[in-house]
């Protein structure tokens, strides 16, 4: 059997696997929750997941969920003698990895638990017993029952009982010590029921602490030391007495150095420090730049913009002091995925948001591109919102406020537009401008949404030779003769641009503040029915089903799919709106805030509670993708934005907390058979995978035969590029081992492919 399958890899070309179902997940890793050290490394915890660095070779292994985590949100960390690592979430999920076989376990304990409080704050290992420090209290986990046994959730007598926000746990002197945010607690390590509060002693600012919000505890030499917001505690064993020159600091952690010229290593948001041999604190160093987040033993520092640094305070001969290296794996420099569009190369483009944005950023695949005033200060400011893509791979970014950047096929910044240069200001707030959505029609000529201009321009437009026009005159409120000039009736923000070349826009979406007034249409060729001056509105008189409109879409029918903040209207005939619209009524409840139209002519809705595939025709709900089902690969169920790379099949679900990926059968058709690709080739059956038919024409159907002629199966395709068979034949049982043709028909029968596949029955 060896033998023939070698001669059948040489008989075929393998393609690649398409993956169809497969998620991965793209978050950035620069705010850093926890660090451990290894003796090969680091690993951290970041608010995007999980990742592990190799000085030596400078290499990284990344983790979000579509790698096997359940939450990317991290809080705390800690690696156990046998090399395991521990991570805890936001939200009270405890993980297991062990690295070297990859094998993940989950542990819901604390998750589950009906308290809106759950955040792990820190782990520690004390022996076989993991200490899981959260929220919730300080949970003692054994490693090796895999279970968990007492939880000590309230602390103190009836006079002051604290209540978990546990940050920090130690054993000292015969007692065990938890810092928390109101407080640090002890108890007898030999108390017999710590549960009970009233065993547990209480130490605030009466008893020295110069601050009740306490962080971390560490045990350095023979002292007990208490990080807190307003600065650094040592125990006297009677009271707590403040460390000398760490008044008034922000202490977030402290670790022990990894050498033996400082007591111990802390870090403020601004600063990294040191207790020295003679018990005062100093500062060591005070990183431009850097926002400083927690410290690990040995010296790594973990930051909330820049993954983890290392800081020499005890070097060795010929290092000096100070910070000397930087660990942050690549990935998207924000999180921020608020629209998402996909160009005619691959790339996926991404703006960042209204305010406080980080500007834009293009994905290659593999490399991330950011885009904002530190690098292109004609760009003005970094809110930039929406984007989408035009003929010829040009990338159009709106702002609000800066204009429109426009990005040519090189992915350089081609030209910034605003009030300098043609686009009209906001309401009059010059320079302000404000581009709520673009879109190319079939001439070639850009239509671009000015937001509440101030005067009489509606829409600018964008000629093949790059010259601005504009539509001037009144929108009116065709309800009546008047000419309304009233700022909320001209927010036009995403348009879309029908097969007639009417366009059609919405009027609201994430960010917008003004109050919606219905969906308005123009046709500057077309004297459409119901429109005046090519201006056209329909309202929920109409048979809207609502007239605060957040997005728009053109399918393969040509119809227009409506989506508001009470579902879906669909317009069947474009040219007569008024006299063929219907509400959707399935998704009635939700709020659409984008939909996309694959090759397929399924429609991808983007709502506040997931993503929905729907039919060609709307009628069935194929698919519904929220963070619960996927286990954590959509990685909010506010989605944003969605876009389509038909090349590709891959579809991507933008969010507030990163960007996602799944694979899908959802390819642009070829336009005549070139030659059918098959993988894998051979196929080994029982399979859990289908083999893929790549290379198919619109609406292709599939036959499988032997190599004498004989009919083995007949197989539908979902219509697009690829088809699928699963190894077996009309009756449903799996085929013998031996060479197949495959044979694609086209839908009316005139166009023919084929090509052959080997199946190794196991």
């Amino acid at each position: 059997m060896r033998g023939f399958l070698l001669m059948l890899c040489g008989l075929f070309a393998a393609g690649a696997d398409a993956g169809v179902d497969e998620w991965k997940t793209y978050t950035p890793k620069k705010e850093v929750r926890s660090v451990a050290t290894t003796p090969g490394g680091l690993w951290a915890a970041t608010a995007g997941g999980l990742f592990s660095f190799n000085p030596a070779d400078g290499t990284y292994l990344t983790f979000t969920t579509s790698e096997g985590l359940r939450s990317i949100d991290l809080t705390a960390l800690a690696i156990d003698s046998s090399g395991n690592v521990w991570i805890g979430a936001s939200d009270g999920i405890l993980h297991r990895l062990r690295p070297g076989s990859g094998e993940w376990t989950y542990i819901h304990d604390i998750a589950i638990l009906d308290v809106s409080r759950k955040r792990i704050n820190a782990l520690q290992i004390w022996g076989d017993s993991l200490m899981v420090l959260s929220d919730v209290g300080i949970s003692v986990y054994s490693m090796s029952r895999a279970e968990f046994g007492d939880s000590y959730i309230r602390f103190g007598d009836s006079t002051g009982v604290l209540s978990g926000n546990v940050t920090g746990a130690a054993r000292f002197a015969g007692r065990i010590w938890a810092s928390t945010r109101s407080g640090v607690v002890s108890t007898a390590a030999a108390n017999p029921n710590p549960t009970e509060p009233s065993t547990w002693e209480v130490y605030g600012i009466a008893d020295g602490l110069p601050s009740t919000s306490a962080t971390s505890l560490l045990v350095a030499g023979d002292s007990l030391y208490a990080s807190t917001a307003a600065g650094i505690a040592v125990w006297t064993g009677s009271f707590w007495r403040v460390v000398d020159g760490s008044q008034s600091l922000n202490v977030l952690g402290l670790a022990l150095p990894g050498g033996t010229c400082e007591t111990a290593l802390f870090v403020t948001p601004a600063s990294v420090g040191a207790i020295a041999a003679s018990g005062d604190a100093r500062i060591l160093d005070s990183p431009a730049g850097l926002t400083l987040s927690c410290v690990a033993p040995g010296g790594y520092v973990g930051t909330m913009n820049a993954g983890a640094v290392r800081y020499q305070a005890c070097p060795s001969a010929g290092d000096s002091v100070g910070f000397d290296g930087a660990a942050l794996p690549p990935g998207p420099p924000t999180g921020k995925f608020v629209s998402i569009a996909v160009d005619e190369a691959g790339w996926v483009w991404a703006a960042t948001g209204k305010t406080n944005g980080e500007g834009f950023m293009g994905f290659d695949g593999t490399t991330w591109r950011s885009y904002h005033t530190g690098l292109y200060p004609e760009l003005l400011t970094n809110d930039y919102y929406v984007v989408s893509t035009g003929p010829g791979n040009v990338k159009y970014l709106g702002g609000w406020g800066p204009g429109l950047a426009i990005v040519n096929a090189s992915n350089e910044i081609e030209n910034v537009l605003n009030t300098s240069n043609g686009l009209p200001s906001t309401v009059g707030r010059e320079p302000f401008v404000v581009v709520g959505g673009v879109a190319t029609d079939y001439a070639g000529v850009t239509w671009l949404t000015a937001r509440t201009p101030s005067g009489d321009t509606t829409l600018v437009t964008i000629n093949p030779g790059g010259a601005l026009d504009y539509v001037t005159g009144c929108m009116y409120d065709l309800s009546d003769s008047t000419c309304d000039t009233r700022s909320p009736l001209r927010v036009l923000n995403s348009v879309a641009i029908d097969d007639f070349g009417t366009k059609w826009f919405a009027n609201y979406g994430r960010f917008e503040t003004e109050g919606a007034r219905g969906l308005y249409y123009y046709n500057e060729t077309r004297n459409l029915p119901g429109s005046r001056d090519g201006w056209g509105k329909l309202t929920e008189l109409d048979g809207l089903s609502s007239n605060q409109v957040w997005s728009v879409a053109v399918d393969r029918f040509g119809d227009v799919w409506v989506g508001s903040d009470l579902g879906i209207t669909i317009i069947y005939s474009p040219t007569n709106p008024k006299a063929s619209i219907a509400p959707y009524r399935p998704l009635r409840d939700q709020i659409i805030q984008d939909i996309v139209v694959d090759p397929l002519n399924r429609k991808w809705v983007a709502t506040k509670r997931g993503v929905f595939l729907l039919s060609q025709d709307g009628t069935d709900v194929l698919a519904q993708y929220t963070v619960e089902n996927t286990g954590g690969k959509l990685l909010a169920d506010d989605v944003a934005s969605i876009a389509v790379d038909g090349r590709t099949g891959l579809v991507w679900f933008g969010t507030e907390k990163g960007l996602t990926s799944l694979t899908t059968a959802a390819m642009t058709p070829e336009r005549s058979f070139a030659g059918l690709t098959i993988f894998p080739n051979p196929f080994e059956i029982p399979a859990a995978v289908p083999v893929t038919v790549d290379g198919l024409v619109e609406g292709s159907s599939l036959k499988v035969f032997t190599v004498d002629g004989t009919l083995v199966r007949n197989l539908d395709t979902p219509g697009g590029r690829v088809g699928t068979w699963d190894g077996t034949d009309g009756r449903g049982e799996l085929v013998s081992t031996g060479v197949y043709i495959v044979v694609a028909y086209s839908e009316d029968g005139t166009d023919v492919g084929s090509a052959k596949i080997a199946v190794i029955r196991r």
